[in-house]
C-alpha cells in the first residue's frame, strides 16, 4: 500500500506517482524526517525534526490548505485573488520563524553550558548510525543512556564523564548519528546538537567493523563533519563490534588497515 524511494521527490512527482499508482508516496527525506520524528524525546530534539520537516515541506506544498489552517488555528482568511498555495506558503514559513526562534533560545542555554566546560577535555563520539556509540558510551562512563539495534535511537547529545574518573576530568558526548543522503534541511536543524562535537578536543570515529560497508560509511561521517567545519580536530577510528568478525575477516581486515 506505499511505495518508497530511495531519492528526493519533487511535489510534483509525488503526485503524478501516486495518481498513477494509486498509492502512497514516500521519499527517501520524508522517510528519514519521519523517523526522527518518532525517535524524538527532548524539546530540543522536536523543535529540530519539526523544523526540518517544515524546511522540507516548503517548497514541496500541494493543496495542503485544509490541513494547514488547522494548523494556525483558523486564521486564514485568503484575501481577494490570493492563490491557496501561496497562503499555505505563508503559513509554513510563519512556523519555520517561529521553530528558529525557539530553537535560538534553545542553543543559547547549551552554548552557556558549553563555556563551563571550557577547561575539560571533551572527547565526542561520532559515526554511522547503529555504529554501537551508545554501547561504547555506556563502557566508557558507566552511565545508562539508551543502547537499541535500531536507526538514529540517539538525537539527542549526551554529555557524561569519564568512568573511573581521572584529573583533569574527560566529559564524553555521544552524538545523533549520520547516514548517507542525510537531508541538508536536517543537517542545518541540528547544527546546534553537532556544535558539541564541533568544540570536543577529539574525535572518537566510531565504526561498525563487522560491516562490509564501514569504510562508506566512515566517509559519509567525515563528510558531514567537514560540511560543518569539524575536519581539523584531532581524531581516532575506532573499530566496534570486532567480536562478530571471524579469525578469517579479522586477519584481512588487519591486512588491509596495514
Amino acid at each position: 500500500d506505499m511505495v518508497i524511494f530511495d531519492d528526493d521527490l519533487t511535489g510534483k512527482q509525488t503526485n503524478l506517482l501516486e495518481e498513477e499508482l494509486g498509492v502512497k508516496i514516500i521519499d527517501r527525506s520524508t522517510l528519514i524526517l519521519d523517523i526522527f520524528a518518532s525517535r524524538a524525546q527532548t524539546a530540543q530534539s522536536k523543535v529540530q525534526v519539526e523544523l526540518a520537516q517544515m524546511q522540507y515541506l516548503l517548497p514541496r506544498l500541494r493543496g495542503l490548505w485544509t490541513h494547514l489552517e488547522r494548523q494556525r488555528g483558523g486564521i486564514g482568511m485568503r484575501g481577494p485573488g490570493e492563490q491557496e498555495i501561496e497562503t499555505d506558503r505563508r503559513i509554513v514559513r510563519d512556523k519555520i520563524t517561529k521553530l528558529q526562534e525557539r530553537l535560538a533560545k534553545i542553543d543559547i542555554q547549551n552554548e552557556t553550558q558549553r563555556k563551563r566546560r571550557e577547561e575539560m577535555i571533551r572527547v565526542s563520539l561520532v559515526g554511522y548510525t547503529n555504529a554501537g556509540k551508545s554501547s561504547l558510551m555506556r563502557k566508557l562512563t558507566g552511565s545508562d543512556v539508551l543502547v537499541e539495534d535500531k536507526l538514529f535511537a540517539t538525537l539527542d547529545t549526551r554529555v557524561k564523564s569519564l568512568q573511573p574518573e581521572v584529573f583533569p576530568p574527560v566529559l564524553i558526548s555521544d552524538t545523533v548519528g549520520f547516514i548517507k543522503k542525510l537531508p541538508h534541511d536536517l543537517v542545518a536543524s541540528f547544527q546546534s546538537t553537532l556544535d558539541e562535537a564541533l568544540a570536543a578536543s577529539l574525535l572518537l570515529f566510531t565504526v561498525d567493523a563487522s560491516d562490509p560497508a564501514f569504510r562508506s560509511q566512515l566517509a559519509v561521517t567525515q563528510s558531514v563533519l567537514e560540511e560543518i567545519g569539524g575536519e581539523k580536530i584531532p581524531s581516532r577510528l575506532i573499530l566496534n563490534k570486532i567480536d562478530k568478525l571471524t579469525t578469517k575477516e579479522l586477519e584481512q581486515l588487519h591486512r588491509s588497515e596495514e
